[in-house]
């Protein structure tokens, strides 16, 4: 995992999936071998390969293997054919993918090859363009793509050089858009499956002579289906990267033992990188991550504050000019192994860019900064902590981090905003249960010796869901307000509905329910069983929402064969500012709309 260290990529292996060959979308996705996957590609005219797979998990290797099989002419795939490697993060704005080729060419060569003049950078541009049908592209990295860059979709749709071979590596979130185009190749890359993780494992422990070990660990992972890591879910989800694996390989050579718990398994994921960086610097061993140095711990938070600043925009790398703290800092956690540098692409990049082996790696430093500073960020930083979807998981293990002081991290939704009290419930499901009372009344003291101007907003809602509660006998009458939200985040839609139904005033009813939605974790199942009650109700629902400035955070609404009143509709729409898709029948939609237009216009006539 150091930069010293460089693997063959001859000798990598991944699992891949064919999900979809040209037209035919398969409905049962196939395993197929690097050798199949070439095969389709020498078949099709114009070949455009889309490669999907999680960050981390080996789609640059995989583009480097393609470029390594032409270069040493291994295969004839790409024989009597020029095969280009961009790296499209390195693509600058307002430029195009030909612009990048033009810039990194070698000209002598091409000059000696094709007889023109190398300074002429449109008649390589026009060459490209007159053989086409000889070019092959390998773009790797759509999800770096800056904004202000020319989107290289016009190349993998035959818009430009339509006779030429594209192969792109994306990872999933950001593939809608090429998978639906007609002729395309789709493959996922799944890493390593499991008669290879097992290869591995047997060949680790063989070569320290205890295979004896190898056997336990695979016995422990439940390598065999169905089970596929058994209670070792998060483990097994780290053994399709190879180093990894290596890693975990470590962790039982020495302990025997893997943490079901996802931050104490990358506590002991930190402590064996760490390790194989003191071995070689034949320093002392740590025995436990709690007894790390404090300059090591520092110099992680060099890197994890790097990371932090990438994983908000979706980037996984990070740049060393990038990197805050002083020099001799920076070098040392360059130097732990937590990232390893990433050759550049072009040949007149100076930049030094470094890159963690697996997204997990990165979400979980991420993770260990914020839950060391994030009380050192201003007010919108905050806000970006709370709300970017980048940082979900990163969240989850800042949480996991601090345990029993989760509040620490927690008490930054804390705010005037309602919406920031229905995250701050759901990210209660990643607080150790042995922790949930102390971290409870720590968030409740928090908000009661506050200044904030919600207050007596928050007096209002937990009236309300006490009243709620009542209904189903439930008797803590001093319930603090993050433990009545905390209660109705766990209670099943059917017994909220009867709840609500209790109550006898059309007021009372839309006041509760929309007390209720701040809290439940599927606001769908709720407003699905709402969606024919009276327009009275659905009024005083809208005007509650609308006092606390609250938004449901719906994407999608199935109404399936359910009916809906127009007043839910219009209050569904207005009050749902992220939904995107419903599963309904769009004429149905309409007729209520214009049934309800009607009848306005004749009560007015």
């Amino acid at each position: 995992m150091h930069s010293r260290y460089r693997v063959d990529i001859a000798h990598m292996f991944t699992d891949l999936n064919l999900m979809k060959e040209n037209q035919n979308k398969i409905t049962d996705p196939k395993p197929v071998g690097l050798d199949e996957v070439l095969a389709i590609v020498k078949k099709t005219p114009a070949c455009k390969l889309l490669i999907e797979g999680e960050g981390g998990i080996g789609k640059t290797t995989l583009l480097r293997y393609f470029s390594y099989r032409w270069a040493n002419k291994i295969d004839k795939t790409f024989e009597g054919k020029i095969v280009f490697l961009v790296n499209i993060r390195d693509i600058e704005k307002s430029k195009g993918v030909l612009d990048l080729i033009v810039k990194e060419i070698n000209l002598k060569n091409f000059n000696l090859i094709t007889d023109l003049p190398a300074e002429n950078a449109r008649l390589i541009e026009k060459f490209i363009t007159n053989h086409d049908n000889e070019i092959v592209l390998l773009l790797d990295g759509l999800d770096e793509l800056q904004s202000g860059v020319d989107n290289p979709k016009n190349l993998f749709t035959g818009r430009e050089l339509k006779n030429c071979i594209v192969i792109l590596a994306s990872r999933p979130e950001h593939i809608d858009e090429f998978i639906h185009e007609s002729n395309v190749v789709h493959v996922k890359v799944k890493g390593f499956n499991s008669e290879i993780i097992e290869k591995y494992i047997k060949k680790y422990f063989e070569y320290f002579k205890v295979p004896k070990l190898g056997e336990s660990l695979i016995n422990e992972l439940e390598l065999v289906e169905p089970f596929k890591g058994g209670k070792h879910r998060d483990v097994y989800s780290m053994c399709n990267n190879p180093m990894l694996l290596l890693m975990i390989c470590i962790m039982w050579q020495e302990k025997q033992n893997l943490p079901t718990d996802k931050s104490v398994l990358f506590e002991e994921v930190f402590r064996s990188i760490l390790n194989q960086y003191n071995k070689e610097k034949k320093d002392e061993k740590i025995d436990a991550f709690k007894d790390t140095p404090k300059p090591i711990i520092d110099a992680m938070l060099v890197i994890g504050r790097g990371l932090y600043e990438s994983l908000k925009i979706n980037q996984l790398y990070i740049e060393r000019k990038n990197l805050r703290g002083n020099k001799d800092m920076v070098t040392l956690a360059l130097k732990l192994g937590f990232v390893y540098k990433d050759e550049p692409h072009l040949m007149s990049s100076f930049k030094e860019i470094f890159t963690a082996p697996h997204k997990l790696l990165v979400e979980a430093l991420v993770g260990f900064y914020l839950s060391k500073l994030s009380h050192q960020l201003g007010e919108k930083e905050l806000d970006n902590i709370r709300q970017n979807y980048n940082l979900n998981v990163a969240r989850e293990f800042a949480i996991g981090f601090l345990g029993s002081r989760a509040d620490k991290f927690l008490n930054h939704w804390i705010t005037n905003s309602v919406k920031d009290y229905r995250s701050l419930i759901n990210l209660f499901r990643f607080v150790k249960m042995e922790h949930i009372i102390k971290v409870e009344n720590a968030l409740n003291d928090c908000f009661w010796n506050s200044n904030l101007s919600i207050k007596p907003r928050i007096n209002e809602i937990c009236t309300s869901l006490k009243k709620c509660l009542h209904h189903i006998h439930h008797k803590d009458k001093d319930a603090n307000v993050m433990k009545l939200l905390r209660v109705i985040n766990g209670l099943g839609t059917k017994i909220l509905i009867e709840c609500i139904c209790n109550e006898k005033l059309s007021k009372e009813k839309g006041i509760m329910l929309a007390h209720i939605l701040i809290a439940v974790p599927k606001q769908n199942e709720l407003l699905r069983e709402i969606s024919i009650w009276d327009e009275d109700v659905i009024e005083h629902l809208n005007s509650e929402c609308r006092k606390l400035n609250f938004n449901y955070d719906v994407t999608e609404y199935s109404m399936h064969d359910r009916s809906l009143t127009s007043s839910f509709l219009v209050h569904l729409f207005c009050n749902s500012p992220k939904l995107t898709t419903l599963s309904n029948d769009l004429s149905k939609i309409v007729s209520l709309f214009l049934m309800d237009s009607w009848m306005v216009v004749c009560s007015m006539m």
